[in-house]
């Protein structure tokens, strides 16, 4: 189903800045994470610890999803713009761990490969939710039940299977499920922004939530591909 928006000069001004905020907090998200990694990887005994303890590492990933879950828009609680930033950071940090795994088990060329592949498919992606006038929103109800099922998945692998074929599987339906969340999610904000267009006292959290969608669309979008194409260390 197609359905079209006119925008008046105000709204597409008002939008614009909203979704370049969004893109600012999810380069943000980006950086601490990666900066993360970075100490993480210098700090080797404490890499070390994390990495060899299955159940302290996917400990970490629960954590994660934790907070991802409470930075999703709550209309009681989304005037506290701290909460929502300091949870941000606070995940941003966390991932980092991720990063650092990625960083210490593949091939640094496999890694830049996967990041100049995820880029450009982001980027088409996200234009396409941005500007289609198609409803995206089936594409949303469909993956929740999916990403539920990628969670119990990699949990189970993780702790019990260990399995690299498991793994390769889970990492295609990633890719697929995040790739159409990119495009939902980008339409997603263009109806948050209309949707609460006249409380600009809660902008600051809804750009930080969005920022957290991109941020994980790229995210696992980048590690699926490096899982699937990589090469790791000898």
């Amino acid at each position: 189903m197609e359905h079209q928006i006119i925008y008046s000069v105000e709204q597409e001004k008002g939008l614009n800045r909203f979704v370049a905020r969004t893109f600012l907090w999810m380069m943000i998200g980006l950086a601490i994470s990666t900066l993360s990694a970075y100490m993480l990887l210098k700090t080797k005994v404490l890499f070390y610890h994390i990495v060899s303890n299955s159940f302290f590492y996917y400990g970490i990933f629960m954590i994660e999803i934790m907070l991802a879950y409470s930075l999703r828009i709550n209309l009681e609680k989304i005037e506290n713009k701290i909460s929502y930033i300091v949870k941000f950071i606070v995940y941003s940090i966390l991932t980092g761990v991720t990063f650092a795994v990625v960083g210490a088990l593949y091939e640094p060329m496999s890694i830049v490969y996967a990041l100049v592949s995820t880029i450009p498919l982001f980027a088409m992606l996200a234009i396409y939710g941005y500007t289609t006038n198609r409803d995206l929103t089936k594409i949303g109800t469909i993956a929740r039940p999916i990403m539920i099922g990628l969670i119990i998945s990699i949990l189970m692998n993780g702790l019990l299977f260990k399995s690299n074929f498991i793994e390769l599987m889970i990492s295609i339906v990633v890719l697929l499920t995040f790739s159409g969340l990119t495009a939902y999610d980008m339409q997603k904000i263009k109806a948050v922004y209309l949707y609460f267009e006249n409380q600009p006292h809660v902008h600051n959290s809804l750009i930080v939530s969005c920022a957290l969608e991109l941020y994980l669309d790229f995210i696992n979008m980048f590690i699926s591909v490096l899982n699937i194409f990589g090469k790791l260390k000898d």
